[in-house]
């Protein structure tokens, strides 16, 4: 397992409230680094969604941690 790149843990509430921009070059290139994370770093991945699941008041961000991503990736 490759360890996830030194201050993505801090990027990563920023990169999943981006996936929701009205701004589409925004939203973009935050459903990029969020593949990149998926593909390349899915522990940190699964990591971070539950921390933020626990923690996060922002309705934004939790609605896009929905069950069926943790369970498409077999991790459930």
């Amino acid at each position: 397992m490759k360890s996830a790149p030194k201050g993505m843990d801090s990027e990563f509430e920023l990169i999943i409230s981006s996936v929701l921009h009205h701004d589409n070059a925004t939203r973009r290139a935050a459903e990029q680094a969020f593949n990149r994370i998926k593909t390349e770093h899915p522990e940190f991945l699964m990591t971070q969604l539950m921390s933020l699941l626990l923690s996060s008041s922002d309705e934004l961000v939790l609605s896009l941690i929905h069950i069926s991503e943790p369970t498409r990736l077999g991790m459930i």
